[in-house]
């Protein structure tokens, strides 16, 4: 058992899971990425917005719509990895009220919990398209 999972979190007082974060128990459920599946995201999400980052270098000097797209698109799923990431709720089997662990194949005992990720998982698409298009006007004025 490493440090991480050791921890035991004040209004539960049972061992936490997720990086020993103090949560209540209905946080805890909500979340359904495990922490291999947090790091991995961490990482791909900083990768994307540094590739977005380096991209807009490259194509918003030019200034035509595609380019801001690609911009766009990088930055935005950029952002949506890393709130993945940092929530610990996977989007795509949040909305299937499912498990990430098992691929789809345990659902959510609860049918709150499941809804409480399906309503979580919509304010992580809304803040990663506003953060990547916030971004992506951001960086094309500093550089124009």
């Amino acid at each position: 058992m490493n440090f991480c999972t050791r921890i035991l979190s004040l209004p539960s007082e049972t061992p936490s899971e997720f990086g020993g974060s103090t949560m209540w128990p209905a946080e805890k459920a909500i979340r359904n990425i495990s922490e291999t599946g947090r790091r991995n995201r961490l990482y791909g999400g900083v990768a994307l917005i540094l590739a977005g980052l380096v991209a807009s270098l490259l194509f918003l000097p030019d200034s035509n719509e595609i380019s801001f797209m690609v911009v766009c698109g990088l930055l935005i799923s950029g952002f949506l990895v890393l709130l993945e990431s940092t929530t610990q709720v996977c989007v795509y089997h949040g909305f299937l009220g499912t498990h990430e662990s098992s691929s789809g194949r345990k659902v959510h005992s609860d049918e709150g919990v499941a809804k409480a990720c399906r309503t979580r998982s919509w304010g992580i698409i809304l803040q990663s398209v506003v953060g990547g298009f916030l971004a992506t006007l951001a960086i094309s004025y500093f550089l124009s």
